[in-house]
C-alpha cells in the first residue's frame, strides 16, 4: 500500500499531540490516543492493522469523541406502547479528535445511546445505519425513525426528566453509548472499506427546552352561550411559541384554564396536539360552567393561567409531567355583535 509521506507527517502529529494534550480524567481511558493510533495505523496497513486490541481499546477510550451535540430532537408520545417513544433528529453530530490537514474516512455509522439523567440511566435508543457528513473532524447524520425506549423501572426518572423538558429554558443531561462506522481506507489497486465497532463515547448535552411554551392570543372563532348554565364554550386560536430544540407530539390534549388566583374556569381541549420549534398555530375549545365567564370576557380583557394536569394528555408518563406546566395568557375584551 502506498502512503503519502504528508499522510505519514500528519498521523505522527496527531498522535503525539493526543498523548500530550488529553491527559485521563477517570478510571477510563479519556486521551483518545490509542484509537488514534489505531486508525492511523489501519489508514497505513490496510483492515489487517484493526487488531483486537484496538477493539477493545475503541470500545473503552471515550477519548476520541470530543462532545455530542443534537441540533434538534422529536419525540412522539402518541405511540401506543408507553415505554417506546418515537424520536428522530435532523442533526446528530460528533466532535472527533482531529487529525491535522486529514479528515476522518468516515462513510456511515450506526450507534446506541443511553440517556443519563441526574446520575441515572432512564432511556435508550439505536440511532438506525445511515450514511454521515465529515466536516473536517466533525461527524454529522440524520436520526431516522427510531425508538426512543425507557428502560423498565424508571417510569418516575423518565417522568422527572419530561418535566424538566416542559418547564425549564435548557436542560443538561448526558448521553453515552458505543457507535459503529465504516470507513474508507488507502489501498492499492482500490480504496478498502472497514467497519469499526463499540466505538464508547459519553458527553453531557444541554438542549434548549420549552420554558412552559409562551402563549400570545390571536381571535375568537365562535362562542357559544349555555342559557341554563350561564357558561357555554368558545373556540379560540393561540400562538404558542416552543423555543426549545425540540418538537413534542402530544396527541389529544386537555387543560385546565385558571384565574390568576387560581380557581378554575374552564377546560381548553386541543385535537392531536404537535408543538414544533418555533410558532405554532393552536386552536383551543374551551368549555366552562361559570355563569359570569361570558360577562368577564365580553366587558374587559381577562389574564388567565393554562394549566397541565394528570391526565392532560394519554401517555401515562408525560400526563404525570404535564402537572407542572403553567403558562399565562391576556385575552383582549371580546367584541360581539
Amino acid at each position: 500500500m502506498k502512503v503519502s509521506t504528508q499522510f505519514l507527517a500528519a498521523s505522527a502529529i496527531a498522535l503525539a499531540a493526543t498523548a500530550m494534550a488529553l491527559p485521563s480524567l477517570s478510571k477510563r481511558i479519556v486521551d483518545g490516543s490509542k484509537v488514534v493510533g489505531c486508525f492511523v495505523s489501519t489508514f497505513i496497513n490496510g483492515d489487517q492493522a484493526w487488531t483486537a486490541e484496538c477493539a477493545t481499546a475503541a470500545a473503552t477510550d471515550i477519548g476520541l469523541v470530543r462532545a455530542v451535540n443534537l441540533q434538534d430532537l422529536n419525540i412522539d408520545f402518541r405511540n401506543p406502547d408507553p415505554m417506546a417513544l418515537g424520536l428522530s433528529s435532523s442533526g446528530f453530530n460528533m466532535d472527533l479528535l482531529p487529525l491535522p490537514k486529514v479528515s476522518w474516512p468516515i462513510e456511515q455509522g450506526t450507534c446506541k445511546v443511553t440517556v443519563i439523567n441526574d446520575g441515572v440511566a432512564i432511556a435508550e435508543f439505536i440511532g438506525p445505519s445511515t450514511s454521515v457528513e465529515m466536516k473536517g473532524a466533525t461527524l454529522g447524520a440524520v436520526i431516522r425513525d427510531t425508538f426512543l425506549n425507557i428502560l423498565p423501572g424508571q417510569e418516575d426518572g423518565f417522568t422527572k426528566f419530561a418535566e424538566a423538558l416542559i418547564s425549564e429554558p435548557s436542560h443538561a443531561f448526558t448521553i453515552t453509548g458505543n457507535a459503529d462506522v465504516t470507513l474508507r481506507v488507502p489501498s492499492i489497486p482500490a480504496p478498502k472499506t472497514l467497519t469499526a465497532t463499540n466505538i464508547a463515547f459519553s458527553s453531557l448535552l444541554t438542549l434548549q427546552t420549552c420554558n412552559n411554551f409562551p402563549m400570545e392570543p390571536i381571535g375568537i372563532v365562535s362562542y357559544t352561550r349555555d342559557p341554563a348554565s350561564g357558561g357555554g364554550s368558545m373556540v379560540y386560536t393561540i400562538k404558542v411559541h416552543n423555543p426549545s430544540q425540540l418538537t413534542l407530539k402530544l396527541g389529544d390534549s386537555k387543560f385546565n384554564v385558571l384565574y390568576t388566583n387560581g380557581d378554575y374556569v374552564a377546560t381548553a381541549e386541543i385535537s392531536d396536539l404537535s408543538l414544533f420549534m418555533g410558532e405554532n398555530i393552536v386552536t383551543a375549545t374551551l368549555t366552562s360552567t361559570d355563569p359570569n365567564i361570558f360577562d368577564a370576557l365580553t366587558s374587559q380583557a381577562n389574564t388567565f393561567i393554562i394549566a397541565g394536569f394528570e391526565g392532560s394528555v394519554k401517555h401515562p408518563l408525560m400526563a404525570k409531567a404535564m402537572r407542572v406546566f403553567r403558562s399565562q395568557i391576556t385575552i383582549p375584551k371580546i367584541e360581539v355583535a
